[in-house]
């Protein structure tokens, strides 16, 4: 059975969509820029090593510190159930 959470940031900004697929967690990354558009990343991770390098690199940790910290705890409880 797949498993989906949806997280966001307060303003919408930010939105992840998180799903359990074949071993590993995917997650679909969308950021509104005001005024340009969106940007919109596809990532497949295998290890929660994985997960922690990207939350770390990912330039927008500062702005939405809450946004990505949901997000880490979104995985690790799907990480528990399988």
């Amino acid at each position: 059975m797949s498993q989906e959470a949806e997280i966001s940031s307060d303003d919408g900004t930010l939105r992840f969509t998180v799903r359990q697929a074949r071993g590993a967690v995917q997650i679909v990354r969308r950021h509104r820029i005001e005024g340009k558009g969106n940007v919109t990343l596809v990532l497949r991770f295998t290890s929660e090593a994985e997960l922690t390098r990207f939350c770390e690199q990912d330039e927008l940790r500062f702005m939405y510190q809450t946004t990505i910290d949901k997000l880490r705890r979104a995985v690790g409880v799907m990480q528990t159930q399988r």
